[in-house]
């Protein structure tokens, strides 16, 4: 099977623009993870009752940049589901520190950048 070079360059091109899906971690406690520079992160939590997390979260250095919050996936009515987005943009370690504006909880997420 023959493939064409304009066909065989946009594969280059795609995997060099990070064309990859984003690392999703779906996970109420605090986590300890990998990405590569480039790589995004999308970290959902999730509340019971009332309130929520504070956006944007604290990031202790600038390895990584808050990109956005998404909209939730699936509602849930017991309480609010959030998805914060991250991009890795340089080699470091990063502490992400989620607070709850009700309960004062903390959430917090140690990443490392290669």
């Amino acid at each position: 099977m023959r493939i064409s070079n304009a066909l065989s360059m946009g594969l280059v091109l795609l995997a060099a623009c990070g064309g990859a899906d984003p690392l999703a971690v779906n996970e109420s406690e605090g986590r300890s993870i990998t990405l590569s520079v480039g790589q995004e992160l999308h970290r959902t939590l999730g509340t019971v009752g009332p309130g929520h997390f504070v956006s944007p979260p604290a990031i202790s250095s600038g390895s990584l940049k808050f990109l956005a919050m998404l909209p939730p996936d699936v509602m849930v009515p017991a309480g609010e589901r959030q998805i914060f987005s991250f991009r890795a943009v340089k080699a470091g370690t990063v502490r992400i520190t989620y607070t709850h504006t009700e309960s004062n909880r903390i959430v917090e997420d140690v990443i490392t950048v290669r």
